[in-house]
């Protein structure tokens, strides 16, 4: 492999404390090889940042799915109950109307 070298070298020498902290912080670790130029340490870490871009890309997608699923389950519940609602409202002011006209009908037949 061009530019790497076997493990066991020193990795991060000469106070490059950043080629050893993308490796930690990407929990990658080298493996037979490493890269020892500026430009091959470069893309290791772009490729290590890449990877847990992605699966992170992935685990949200797989993690989002069910929740929406949910929220659409919720919409269609919360237009039921508005339309049982509205009918409720309804059947209330039909109700008050039809008192009403009792109210004026037991009024009018206790005058005569």
């Amino acid at each position: 492999m061009a530019g790497a070298r076997p493990a066991g070298g020193r990795h991060g020498a000469g106070g490059r404390g950043g080629d050893g902290a993308h490796l930690g912080v990407t929990t990658v670790g080298y493996g037979d090889f490493a890269p020892v130029t500026a430009t091959g340490r470069l893309i290791a870490a772009a490729l290590m940042i890449a990877g847990i871009a992605l699966l992170g890309v992935v685990t949200a997608t797989s993690a989002s799915w069910p929740v929406e699923r949910v929220g659409e389950q919720d919409g269609a519940s919360q237009a039921a109950t508005r339309a049982q609602v509205a009918a409720l409202t309804a059947e209330v002011v039909a109700l008050r109307e039809d008192l009403r006209r009792a109210r004026e009908d037991d009024s009018a037949g206790s005058r005569v």
